[in-house]
């Protein structure tokens, strides 16, 4: 039998509605209530629920946490958007953007937010090359 993964959880607890059996090594393995809580907070209508939760994130067993979302949640296929960090800026890039554009450093850093990796290299070719 193969190990469960985080998507494959969160599938047994919404869409699948699987029992979890915690004898099972494999079932409790890759179980981490505060990963599960996180993505199922990424669903507004669920974040009350998980929001309470987390106040006895320390006390509850993985079988607990996992029964408790089981009996909540309805029985269907959710989409949990994970919400990523943004990219980290050196200070390099934010200067070059801000002296190409002729921006403060706020307007550099979100303008630098806003651009492809390959614009920036294209602004960094310029400045190497001393086409500017």
């Amino acid at each position: 039998m193969s190990t469960l993964e985080l998507f494959d959880h969160l599938k047994g607890i919404t869409s699948q509605k699987t029992q979890f059996d915690p004898e099972n090594i494999e079932h409790t393995k890759n179980y981490v209530p505060y990963i599960i809580s996180r993505f199922i907070s990424m669903c507004d209508i669920f974040l009350p629920y998980v929001n309470e939760l987390n106040k006895y994130l320390g006390q509850l067993r993985k079988q607990d946490h996992r029964l408790f979302f089981w009996a909540l949640l309805p029985q269907r296929d959710v989409y949990f958007k994970y919400i990523k960090k943004k990219k980290d800026v050196s200070q390099e890039d934010k200067e070059l953007v801000a002296r190409y554009f002729k921006f403060g450093t706020r307007d550099a850093k979100a303008a630098v937010d806003v651009m492809t990796s390959e614009q920036l290299q294209q602004i960094r070719d310029k400045y190497k090359h001393g086409c500017i």
